[in-house]
């Protein structure tokens, strides 16, 4: 699942972090998007179309604590200060994957 999910994942901007996970997870991504709409494209154009990708949990950061110099990598957001709202995505193993 990694060699075929994460490079299709390299390719979406708005994905600035990716982690390999213990747990019923196998990966947690964090993406900086524009508001609702823009979260709504992305999964169902983007991150569900991904072979390997079996589904998804979405949680939205209310608020921060502490800066980090996270910064999106490339594409269309890059004002960071008034796109704050961090979504992270929890993408669910396959079968095979669980073996």
């Amino acid at each position: 699942m990694y060699s075929t999910v994460v490079p299709e994942l390299e390719k979406i901007p708005e994905v600035i972090e990716c982690h390999f996970t213990t747990g019923p997870y196998t990966m947690l991504i964090k993406l900086f998007v524009r508001d609702n709409e823009h979260l709504m494209e992305l999964l169902n154009k983007k991150i569900q179309m991904i072979p390997g990708v079996t589904g998804t949990e979405t949680l939205i950061s209310l608020d921060h604590a502490s800066d980090t110099d996270a910064r999106p990598r490339r594409g269309e957001v890059t004002d960071v200060t008034t796109h704050r709202n961090y979504f992270t995505k929890q993408i669910i193993p396959t079968d095979e994957d669980r073996i």
